[in-house]
């Protein structure tokens, strides 16, 4: 009995020895004609350790399907249920961190967060900061940045000019809304001072007004220089045609209006060309007539006005017949036509 204790104790202490401090597992102790639970021990912990090291080493090649199932007691038991604790905890990040990117990147649907049961300590660090490789808090801040540029260009469709992008924004998101925010404030610029041309042209009668935008480029300059040549076109115009007929008011028939125009603006030169014109030669006629009689002593002469019609040829008819009445001694109604 005596040799079977010392050759237990001598592979017991082998055993130990391989297991605990050189780490090899599996090692039996092996004493002749010895039987008991004492030479099972060794097993049953290579069984244990080696069915955890299985599932970390799973979890660790990111296979998160691997439980601990030995049937274990004590601290083992401890052991186990922690870890299969961590590994269900990663598999349930990870199964929300796919669900979140789908909805967020694919289904546009904002505002997902990842909601793992049961999380503690670091778990619920990572699950209520949303801190996981910062997608979750990406896709926090994706929504914030997306629902404010979507707010802007919805205020713009509807002409309200007057938002911006305020959200605080990193990347080339901030590329983004360095783009959208010039771009807003250009407009309302523009805006106002189409605005403003327009309401001095049109309504305070304020020729020559100019809208200036600083820094314009592109289309927006080609915008901002053909409301600006509209205002001058429309300054030049009216100049011309109150030039005239100021100089009309002065008895001055000799002025015409030069300025090129089109459209509406062409009938109003042409009008007022023709008005003039007629009455330089209603002005020329009478002249003609009026110096014959009274410097001259020719009587009889005729103001010779062709196309003239309602009140030019009114006042001719009457002139003709006053000189008329004149050639005949002054004899003959002729003032019973009126101007």
């Amino acid at each position: 009995m005596v040799v079977s204790l010392r050759a237990l104790a001598a592979e017991v202490i082998r055993v130990t020895l391989a297991v605990g401090s050189q780490g090899k597992l599996g090692g039996q102790a092996h004493v002749p004609d010895v039987e008991g639970v004492c030479l099972n021990w060794s097993a049953k912990l290579t069984d244990q350790v080696r069915s955890i090291a299985k599932v970390t080493t799973a979890a660790a090649k990111s296979d998160l399907t691997q439980k601990v199932e030995i049937e274990v007691e004590g601290e083992m038991l401890t052991l186990k249920k922690t870890v299969n604790s961590m590994v269900g905890q990663l598999g349930a990040f990870a199964s929300q961190v796919p669900r979140v990117a789908l909805e967020v990147g694919t289904q546009d649907i904002l505002g997902g967060q990842a909601h793992v049961e049961g999380a503690q300590g670091t778990w619920t660090d990572l699950t209520g900061n949303v801190n996981i490789s910062g997608f979750i808090e990406m896709a926090s801040n994706l929504t914030d940045q997306v629902r404010s540029i979507l707010d802007v260009k919805k205020a713009v469709a509807r002409g309200d000019l007057s938002k911006v992008i305020t959200v605080d924004i990193q990347g080339e998101m901030l590329d983004l809304k360095v783009i959208v925010n010039p771009m807003v404030s250009r407009l309302s610029t523009l805006a106002n001072e189409v605005t403003r041309v327009s309401l001095e042209v049109g309504t305070e009668g304020i020729l020559r007004g100019q809208a200036y935008i600083p820094d314009v480029q592109g289309t927006w300059k080609v915008l901002t220089d053909n409301v600006s040549l509209m205002a001058m076109n429309l300054t030049n115009q009216v100049r011309s045609i109150a030039e005239v007929t100021k100089a009309v008011a002065a008895g001055n028939l000799t002025k015409k209006i030069e300025v090129d125009v089109h459209g509406e603006i062409m009938e109003l030169k042409e009008t007022v060309n023709g008005m003039t014109e007629s009455s330089s030669h209603f002005a020329a006629e009478v002249t003609r007539v009026a110096g014959e009689v009274g410097t001259e002593g020719k009587f009889g002469g005729q103001a010779r006005i062709t196309n003239v019609g309602g009140t030019w040829k009114v006042g001719t008819d009457w002139f003709g017949r006053y000189v008329t009445s004149l050639a005949n001694g002054g004899s003959g109604s002729y003032g019973s036509s009126t101007l």
